[in-house]
């Protein structure tokens, strides 16, 4: 059987003519680096254990390509010199990047390192975050603050991906928020609503600033429910009122500036189209590019309703998500993400979305909503599949730890992997609030800790010898006992040690804390621990005074008046 050959090789043949060998017929024409990793033909188990290639397929270069061995080209094996790695040779027939090396090749399997310098392929990291939250369910702007800086500092923290993308840092280049930015924007408070440029302010900007777009979504909770809209959970129940229909259009604001400021933050690396509402106020829809992979913004959900203003007409999104689907291109490497998860959808709206996204080829679902972490397949049984990756929480939330998904993509390869990145509460030591900001502490532990007067994140360690405290109080948190400590005039934990030989004491009171006697001493004009030792030759001295501190005569002359010198 005749396997047909890599896409990226199949795009750059400018002539028809093919020369197929038997597999059989090759002999191993294999370069001294190439023959400690290689066998062939391969021996029986390998055969057995994966499918292969029974035939080597050669077709002729495109203009420009000439390397020295040209069956080299597209054997599974990264030939790393120019003369093969380059985009006129299709980058050794896409043998030097994870997304585009065929694994089937019967050469070599793609067992070498790799050297991508194909653009399309090289991968890059997206984080999906869903459920912000900002200053609901108690969650603090500067909890909010911590979650989105922890994300910008990703790159700072040494996490890699996984197996045959072990070599790949975790190093965000473009963040998507799945929905639930606050609740209400905070209008039940007595100071009012916030703004779509107070979130951007207080939480988001640092992304920006550091030059990371971010494009978002809103969810249910940044909705307030209209009479009349049929919202899966968020059945519309509501009046319209000037305060309904100011949350609704902050939402929809929110979402068209976080891609108005990612265009302009990603140095043209993201493009998109948004495919409005029908109604005066609803969510819109969006088809952007990042860096060739294609995204496709279905809303909170894809049937999520518009409404005018003025009048109490409802208008469907069939429109619009048709005018998305259409837009897509099918041959493009594409995710999706929306606020609902496709098991929260009602039936018609989960099967619209499933024929959709499995018309792309490798295409995969991002969503949050439920704040518990699930990968869902769909369908259950099939050759073709799509798996709906539900966000972890990004508070902590039941048991489990607070996360985001790191998505490592190319535009030639589209999903390669998905792996959840733990977001680490506070650090121990830092001063929280019981019942409101002491629950974002790693493992949602804090105490009262002696040594700030406060509360704060983890368990305080006992305090070492010598550190002051106050006897009955603050003295339970020594590691050891504590006493009155001479060199501090004040309690301290541990036993105070000795005082050295030189350490100033008063005579009847401190001094009973030498390790030794004590006596005057000279050079200090006081008493001190231990026995003064003599005055060295040239230490000037007093005659009939200080100068019995000599170790030998003091030289006096008598135009000094009395100021000697040791000898």
């Amino acid at each position: 059987m005749i396997l047909p050959q890599r896409n990226i090789l199949l795009s750059t043949v400018t002539s028809a003519s093919i020369l197929f060998i038997n597999s059989q017929e090759v002999t191993a024409k294999l370069r001294g680096d190439r023959t400690a990793n290689s066998t062939f033909p391969p021996d029986e188990t390998e055969l057995s254990a994966k499918p292969h290639r029974e035939t080597r397929i050669l077709q002729d270069l495109p203009p420009g390509c000439d390397p020295p061995n040209p069956d080299w080209i597209g054997d599974g094996w990264c030939d790393q010199d120019a003369s093969y790695n380059s985009a006129v040779c299709g980058y050794d027939g896409g043998d030097c990047c994870t997304a585009t090396c065929d694994a089937l090749n019967l050469l070599h399997h793609c067992t070498q390192p790799f050297d991508c310098k194909d653009p399309a392929a090289s991968p890059f990291t997206i984080i999906f975050v869903s459920d912000v939250e900002n200053k609901y369910r108690g969650h603090s702007v500067g909890r909010s603050d911590f979650i989105i800086s922890y994300i910008k500092d990703l790159a700072t923290k040494g996490i890699y991906f996984d197996g045959a993308y072990a070599g790949n840092k975790v190093d965000p280049q473009l963040v998507i928020h799945g929905g639930d930015i606050s609740h209400m924007w905070s209008c039940e408070n007595f100071w009012g609503c916030r703004s779509p440029d107070d979130e951007f302010d207080d939480i988001w900007d640092q992304l920006y600033d550091s030059g990371i777009p971010m494009i978002s979504g809103f969810g249910n909770h940044d909705w307030a429910p209209v009479t009349g809209m049929n919202e899966y959970l968020w059945k519309g129940d509501g009046d319209k009122t000037d305060k309904t229909n100011k949350i609704n259009r902050q939402s929809s604001s929110f979402v068209q500036k976080s891609y108005e400021k990612a265009k302009d933050t990603s140095n043209g690396a993201l493009t998109y189209t948004e495919f409005p509402p029908s109604g005066d106020i609803g969510q819109s829809m969006y088809k952007a590019n990042f860096r060739g992979l294609q995204i496709g913004h279905l809303g909170c959900a894809s049937s999520w309703e518009s409404y005018n203003t003025n009048d109490d007409s409802v208008f469907s999104s069939e429109e619009q998500l048709d005018q998305l689907d259409g837009n897509l291109d099918r041959n493009a490497k594409t995710i999706f993400f929306s606020h609902y998860p496709v098991h929260s959808l009602e039936q018609t709206d989960e099967d619209r979305l499933k024929d959709l996204v499995l018309q792309f080829s490798g295409a995969h679902h991002f969503s949050g909503h439920v704040h518990t972490a699930k990968k869902n397949t769909y369908p259950k049984h099939g050759t073709k599949t799509f798996t709906d990756y539900i966000a972890p929480y990004p508070h902590i939330w039941s048991d489990d730890k607070p996360g985001v998904y790191a998505i490592l993509a190319s535009a030639a390869g589209g999903v390669l992997q998905v792996k959840t990145i733990e977001i680490n509460g506070w650090e121990n030591g830092r001063i929280c609030a019981l019942g409101t900001t002491c629950k974002y502490c790693d493992a949602g532990k804090a105490e009262y800790w002696e040594s700030k007067a406060f509360t704060a994140c983890g368990t305080e360690p006992c305090w070492e010898n010598g550190a002051q405290c106050g006897a009955g109080t603050t003295c339970t948190s020594c590691c050891n006992s504590y006493e009155f400590w001479e060199s501090k005039a004040f309690t301290a934990c541990g036993t105070e040690p000795c005082w050295e030989n030189g350490a100033q004491c008063g005579a009847g009171t401190t001094c009973t804390s030498c390790c030794n006697s004590y006596e005057f001493w000279e050079s200090k004009a006081f008493t001190a621990c231990g026995t003064e030792p003599c005055w060295g030759a040239g230490a000037i001295c007093g005659a009939g005074t200080t100068c019995t501190s000599c170790c030998s005569d003091a030289n006096c002359p008598w135009y000094q008046f009395g100021i000697c010198t040791c000898g």
